[in-house]
């Protein structure tokens, strides 16, 4: 009995010992993505840059982002759902043929971006824009092939080559200071394309072995993805879109320089979603190998939803109080325009923590024809409020449609998570079948980070 406990401890310990690990990773990969770039970069760039121009600036990495990683978010869903399932060998196979795939479905959206940067820069009369997009579509094609080949070390759990790689892209981003002292405004946009091709080359050393083999390409895992292709990519794009809209209008309606005030606060409040990102993909990470939701009872439910509560309301407390300080200390230009937005900027985010943190559980234990009905209320919920008052009312009206999008988008998911785990029925073990891969769907979704 005293060694069936001792290894019992070990286990445990052990579990324990890869969760810490796991977690930091997690934590340090998501400071790297919003951290680096938030507090640091941009910061640095407007007080070079001026006001109007790191606008500027902003507008165009929003149309880029208005596309992101959508058009290869479809193959890297279909590794998410289709790597585990076969060997080293096989999965390298998949992963080869969807990168390719991923190259080759963005490869025209980022030549339409350098080659209609003039058509879109005379509409916004910014010509300084249209010297920005050329290069920043070429930072488009090379970010959606690093996103494809990251979704490999994400199925076997290698965190801390994420985070590396995340790191370096990160670093690399810093660039884009020298090339504006050296090359002035046009050469700032370099920073992004070096930042993301230091990421792809980073990705290939570390998986050289499994890339550079024959065959590069299989037509039998292409017909599968391109079958899921279209349900992933479209939700990713429509999520994506609706999150860049704001910023688009704020450019054609009012100037560069709004676009900016807007930036600083909704950019800078963005870091209040570290941490429920964090607790997310951890969480998500840890369900992976529960069977059903009859395996918590329903006071666990009620407890981490009172949880969750609480999290959302010290979210918008600690972000409310240290507003003033942080706008003054990295946007010391902009901070007088953009306090009056930080509060609304705050709770949206705070907000937002609800359905970050309600969607592991959505994700893993109910069908997958959810996510479509959640998306369709998430991009209603943001784009009507910023069609009606963006026009008329320009950043205090863009900050007022990012929180009543976050409200709507938070009420649906935690709606959906009481009813389904607090006040269900008690129900035989629900068995996942195909709804399985409803957890792949939630953990491939992007976020509105910027």
């Amino acid at each position: 009995m005293r060694i069936r406990e001792i290894e019992v401890n070990t286990k445990l310990n052990h579990r324990l010992v890869k969760l810490a690990k796991y977690g930091m990773w997690t934590f340090l990969d998501q400071l790297c993505l919003l951290g680096l770039t938030q507090l640091a970069l941009f910061p640095l760039l407007a007080w070079q840059l001026g006001d109007k121009d790191f606008g500027c600036l902003v507008l165009a990495i929003a149309f880029v982002n208005m596309v992101g990683g959508s058009p290869s978010n479809g193959f890297q869903g279909f590794v998410f759902r289709e790597a585990a399932k076969y060997g080293q060998k096989d999965q390298a196979l998949i992963l080869r043929t969807m990168v390719v795939m991923s190259f080759l479905f963005v490869l025209p959206i980022g030549l339409l971006f350098i080659f209609g940067s003039s058509y879109i820069s005379g509409k916004y009369n910014l010509p300084l824009l249209g010297r920005f997009l050329p290069v920043l579509g070429l930072y488009l094609i090379l970010f959606n092939v690093v996103s494809t080949l990251l979704v490999i070390h994400r199925i076997r759990r290698e965190f801390g080559t994420i985070a590396l790689i995340h790191a370096i892209q990160g670093l690399s981003l810093f660039s884009a200071i020298p090339l504006y002292l050296v090359g002035g405004i046009e050469a700032v946009s370099y920073g992004w394309p070096i930042g993301a091709l230091s990421a792809v080359l980073a990705s290939c050393l570390i998986l050289r072995e499994e890339l550079f083999i024959r065959p590069l390409f299989s037509r039998f895992f292409a017909k599968r993805a391109l079958a899921v292709w279209g349900a992933f990519s479209l939700s990713a794009f429509l999520l994506l879109s609706v999150g860049r809209v704001d910023r688009l209008l704020l450019g054609y309606w009012w100037d560069t320089e709004v676009v900016a005030t807007f930036f600083v606060a909704v950019g800078t409040a963005a870091i209040f979603l570290i941490p429920a990102q964090f607790c997310s993909m951890l969480i998500l990470s840890l369900l992976g190998i529960v069977p059903d939701r009859e395996a918590f009872s329903r006071k666990f439910y009620s407890f981490y939803a009172i949880g969750v509560c609480l999290f959302t309301l010290a979210a918008f407390c600690v972000g409310s109080l240290c507003g003033k300080l942080v706008l003054n200390t990295l946007y010391p230009s902009l901070a007088g325009n953009a306090l009056p937005l930080w509060k609304f900027a705050v709770a949206s985010f705070a907000i937002l923590n609800v359905q970050l943190l309600c969607r592991p559980f959505i994700g893993k234990f109910l069908p997958v024809r959810l996510i479509p009905v959640l998306t369709a209320i998430n991009v209603v919920g943001r784009l009507l409020p910023i069609l009606i008052l963006v026009p008329s009312r320009g950043q205090r009206g863009a900050v007022e449609a990012l929180l009543i999008g976050s409200v709507v988008t938070s009420i649906s998911y935690f709606s959906v998570y009481l009813r389904s785990f607090v006040f269900r029925k008690s129900i035989p073990a629900f068995q996942l079948g195909e709804n399985r891969s409803a957890a792949d769907v939630m953990n491939t979704f992007p976020l509105d980070k910027n």
